[in-house]
């Protein structure tokens, strides 16, 4: 104990006779980044450049900006890069917006939901309403036709999971 306090009183005197000014992150440290919420994931990430565009587009980024918890099924944008150009240029046209919100609702689901959560059953309903597919097929996690590529990434108001597909309406 003497010791700790020899020690941090040599340390100070250092520091006060080099003529440097203590701070607050001198004493503290460097404070941690705060973690992002959802719009702000997926914005800052790079891979996602798309689905932003689309949560923009839409009603939604209010939505996922706030406080309430929210599973985002978030296909990437090799992912959006596979639907026929003429149906992702539909989508992002402003006439699309309404067929755009519909798809982008299936990529939400209510809560802050982990992936062993969500596959304790073999589906899972979305802010959309409808109920997708779930299963584990040779050892990759799939939402309906989608591949899980990346799971459970924590932000301020919920999780993303990256999916290598677009999900896409049933009839």
């Amino acid at each position: 104990m003497m010791r700790s306090i020899f020690y941090g009183t040599l340390i100070l005197g250092i520091f006060l006779s080099s003529g440097h000014a203590i701070t607050e992150k001198d004493v503290l440290g460097t404070k941690p980044d705060p973690v992002p919420n959802l719009v702000e994931y997926l914005e800052k990430d790079g891979n996602f450049k798309i689905l932003s565009a689309a949560i923009k587009a839409t009603d939604f980024e209010e939505t996922l900006k706030g406080t309430n918890s929210f599973t985002i099924l978030a296909p990437t944008d090799d992912a959006f890069r596979k639907l026929p150009d003429s149906y992702l240029q539909l989508l992002l046209a402003p006439a699309g917006k309404q067929k755009l919100a519909g798809l982008l609702g299936l990529h939400i689901i209510s809560g802050s939901v982990t992936v062993s959560q969500l596959f304790v059953n073999n589906k899972v309903k979305t802010f959309q309403g409808q109920e997708i597919p779930l299963e584990i097929m040779a050892g990759n996690y799939m939402f309906d036709q989608s591949k899980l590529i990346q799971a459970n990434i924590h932000c301020s108001n919920g999780l993303v999971d990256v999916l290598d597909r677009v999900l896409m309406p049933f009839p």
